[in-house]
């Protein structure tokens, strides 16, 4: 199985309250990307600190979109995971 190659990326948007209060954290989410290169099926794994991130994750990756996935001369639906770091610079 070959790597994904993402073609459209969106960060997420720092929830305004974790802001305020200086809260940092991250959110292990999993997703399937579909035969026409779209996110689908999105749901959080983890997150830390819990339920801060979740929701400004998972907008984020439903605007994301990578090249669809071939296996054997096939597209197909590819079950992928990412971790997203949230960080006051």
């Amino acid at each position: 199985m070959k790597e994904l190659v993402q073609v459209k990326t969106a960060s997420p948007r720092y929830p305004r309250r974790a802001m305020e209060r200086g809260v940092s954290g991250w959110v292990d989410i999993y997703f399937t990307v579909t035969a026409s290169g779209e996110t689908t099926e999105i749901t959080v794994d983890q997150s830390e600190p819990k339920s801060v991130f979740d929701r400004a994750a998972i907008e984020a990756v439903e605007k994301w979109a990578f090249q669809p996935v071939e296996f054997r001369g096939r597209v197909i639906n590819q079950r992928a995971a990412a971790r997203l770091v949230f960080r006051l610079e």
